[in-house]
């Protein structure tokens, strides 16, 4: 159990050393989630995190160039137009995202 909690420690320190700001757990989560199944809209990403809409595209929006304010955003995600449908978003996993990503994967192989 300590193993977990250690691990889980290294990730929330991870997320503080490379963001300015705090960011709250469930938009950690969204992240990582976003970051296993890339190219995903909202509506498929609530449906594997068993979440809500509202949330969730609260979080994909916070994650991405400008937080809900009009402030910039986390920046570590992109939102680009659905090719298959026009109206809709799919979300990727920016530059910036990348490499927290690698910082987390040092921190959890370390």
């Amino acid at each position: 159990m300590n193993d977990h909690l250690d691990r889980a420690l290294r990730i929330n320190r991870v997320f503080q050393e490379a963001m300015t700001v705090e960011i709250p757990l469930s938009v950690v989560q969204t992240f990582l989630m976003v970051a296993q199944n890339e190219g995903k809209t909202p509506k498929e990403l609530e449906a594997l995190m068993h979440g809500n809409r509202s949330t969730t595209s609260r979080h994909l929006l916070d994650l991405s160039e400008n937080l809900r304010s009009g402030k910039p955003g986390y920046g570590l995600l992109v939102r680009k137009r659905n090719p298959g449908d026009l109206r809709s978003a799919i979300f990727k996993v920016s530059a910036r995202g990348r490499a927290v990503l690698e910082q987390l994967k040092a921190a959890l192989d370390g």
